[in-house]
């Protein structure tokens, strides 16, 4: 796999698992007039959505555009509340994490997300602020597979796409850091994760 130095990872359904069963989450997603099982796929492309994920929309603006779109009776902090009610810590992946950093990698993360649910994967998973300088969408101004988005992360890490290993849940996104010539792995889950990693030299077994 070449002169690895780096792994960057994605978080949501890699560090962190996604779900719409929050109470909060799913009253504010039938106020839209969504149910909660389907938002991350019929929601998700939204163009408050997206803009509030590349930083077109900052925070506030992404609150207020949903409002007055849908008629939402949420204040600003309820709404974040209910927005951000959808993550748990991936099983095993926290121990991992914890594991490669305190390792002779850098580490790093590359996710489409944005600035509310960044506040929130700090608090769920704290050891991802011992990353000094992720790489989001938000601050990018794009989604991943677009090149700019791994180049970025790779530069965010202070080295080079063909020293990054990338790891992400999305055959598009390994498909996308591989054409910009990462190493890349789709995640299947932590176990079958650390057998790749130490598969690969990168992880001393266990």
């Amino acid at each position: 796999m070449g002169d690895i130095t780096t792994i960057i990872f994605d978080i949501g359904r890699t560090l962190v698992a996604l779900h719409t069963r929050g109470e909060k989450f799913g009253r504010l997603m039938r106020a839209i007039g969504v149910e909660p099982s389907q938002a991350m796929r019929r929601f998700w492309n939204a163009p408050e959505v997206l803009g509030h994920s590349t930083g077109k929309l900052d925070s506030p603006a992404f609150y207020r555009a949903v409002r007055d779109r849908f008629g939402l009776d949420h204040d600003f902090d309820a709404f974040k509340q209910a927005w951000c009610d959808i993550f748990e810590p991936m099983p095993g992946m926290e121990s991992l994490f914890t594991e490669l950093s305190g390792g002779r990698y850098a580490v790093g993360l590359l996710s489409d997300t944005d600035p509310l649910h960044w506040e929130r994967l700090q608090e769920i998973m704290p050891c991802l602020a011992t990353v000094k300088k992720p790489t989001f969408s938000y601050a990018v101004g794009q989604v991943k597979p677009h090149p700019a988005m791994y180049r970025a992360a790779a530069a965010d890490c202070g080295s080079e796409p063909a020293h990054c290993l990338f790891i992400d849940d999305l055959a598009a996104n390994v498909d996308g850091a591989r054409a910009c010539g990462m190493a890349a792995l789709q995640f299947t889950g932590a176990d079958a994760l650390r057998r790749d990693l130490v598969s690969l030299g990168l992880l001393e077994g266990k």
